[in-house]
């Protein structure tokens, strides 16, 4: 039913011994051992993912992290949910579990919710100027410091109030997947 890995789990699935790196006839480095495990694998083909994603388009290499620790989160959790040895459930992390919002959770999430949508509203104009340029916030003497914070903690009172609801896979994408397409619809400056 399930493929068979034919190795053992601590035991690594390259093991590249004894070389020694010439340089201009003279030895770089000698006698290099590595071993390379699953674990690495895995994150050497997230830090290829991440270098093709940002060189074949207009995302930045941060934008790039975001979108595959997403995936490869979500990919982590339906693997391991797979199982049938783990007992545990994770896809209620991956996704939320919306049916277990109680209703003290709800209110939480409607005040905090209409909270932050007030602070918004009301320093709209402020967090424009401060997202799209800083230094012309400071010229025009807006209290940088405070709006930055003031907005990122918006930000954690917004992830905080709908974890449970949406899962961390999907608050992560949530968070950077609009960034990542603004380039590509934005006009151009």
């Amino acid at each position: 039913m399930y493929p068979h890995i034919h190795h053992q789990p601590n035991q690594p699935i390259l093991n590249v011994q004894h070389i020694t790196v010439h340089y201009n006839g003279r030895v770089a480095l000698e006698d290099i051992t590595f071993h390379l495990h699953e674990g690495e694998r895995v994150a050497v083909v997230a830090a290829l993912g991440i270098g093709a994603l940002s060189k074949n388009s207009e995302l930045k290499e941060d934008t790039a992290i975001g979108i595959i620790f997403a995936g490869m989160f979500a990919l982590g959790i339906a693997l391991i949910s797979t199982v049938r040895s783990y007992a545990v459930d994770l896809s209620h992390f991956l996704f939320g579990d919306v049916l277990s919002v109680s209703s003290q959770s709800l209110w939480l999430i409607l005040i905090f919710g209409g909270l932050a949508l007030l602070i918004v509203f009301a320093f709209y104009k402020e967090f424009l100027t401060l997202s799209f340029d800083p230094v012309l916030a400071a010229t025009l003497r807006l209290p940088v410091g405070l709006l930055n914070n003031l907005l990122l903690a918006l930000m954690a009172v917004t992830v905080a109030v709908s974890l449970q609801t949406v899962g961390v896979a999907l608050m992560v994408a949530m968070l950077v997947t609009p960034c990542a397409c603004l380039p590509a619809h934005a006009p151009p400056v």
